[in-house]
C-alpha cells in the first residue's frame, strides 16, 4: 500500500473517472476495462487503511474482514500483469500483436493459477512439517516456528 488512506482514495476517483471518460468517450472497452481494475486497487488499497494493523501481533490481524481484504489484495496482484496487457493490447492495432497478446495474456492466466497452487502448496508442506516437528521434537520448539506457517 503507497502513501495514505487520502491518496489512495483520490486516485481511486481519479481512476474511476478515468475510466468512465475512457469508455465514453472512445467505446474503447478494453482499456476501460484495464483502468478499472487498477481504480479498483487503489480503492481497495483505501479500504485496508481503515482496518491495517499496527503490528503483526495486533488481533486486528484475526479479524474475518482484514483476512479478506488480505486475499483480495494478493488476488488483485496475481492479476496485476494480464490486466497491464489487456491495456496494452487494447492501444494496438495490428493484428498480428493483437494475436500475440492473447497467447500472452492467457500465459498470465496460467501463471496467476499456477501462483496460487504454489503457495497452496507451500502452506500445506509447512503445515505437515509443524505437525512432524511437534511429534518428534516437541511442542515447546515447535511454537517458536509457528508463525511461519499461520
Amino acid at each position: 500500500m503507497c502513501f495514505s488512506m487520502e491518496m489512495s482514495a483520490a486516485f481511486a476517483a481519479l481512476g474511476l473517472f478515468a475510466s468512465w471518460w475512457i469508455w465514453s468517450k472512445t467505446s474503447n472497452t478494453q482499456l476501460a476495462c484495464g483502468v478499472f481494475f487498477f481504480f479498483t486497487m487503489e480503492l481497495l488499497q483505501a479500504i485496508q487503511y481503515v482496518f491495517i494493523a499496527p503490528n503483526i501481533d495486533s488481533p486486528i490481524c484475526n479479524t474475518i474482514i482484514n483476512q479478506v481484504l488480505t486475499i483480495a489484495g494478493f488476488l488483485h496482484i496475481c492479476l496485476q500483469p494480464y490486466f497491464c496487457h489487456v491495456i496494452n493490447a487494447s492501444l494496438t492495432k495490428n493484428a498480428q500483436y493483437i494475436d500475440r497478446y492473447l497467447v500472452i495474456k492467457r500465459l498470465c492466466l496460467i501463471g496467476k493459477i499456477s501462483k496460487k497452487l504454489l503457495i497452496l502448496f507451500y502452506i500445506l508442506y509447512f503445515r505437515w512439517f509443524y505437525v512432524i516437528w511437534t511429534i518428534f521434537i516437541g511442542l515447546s520448539m515447535a511454537t517458536n516456528i509457528k508463525w511461519s506457517i499461520n
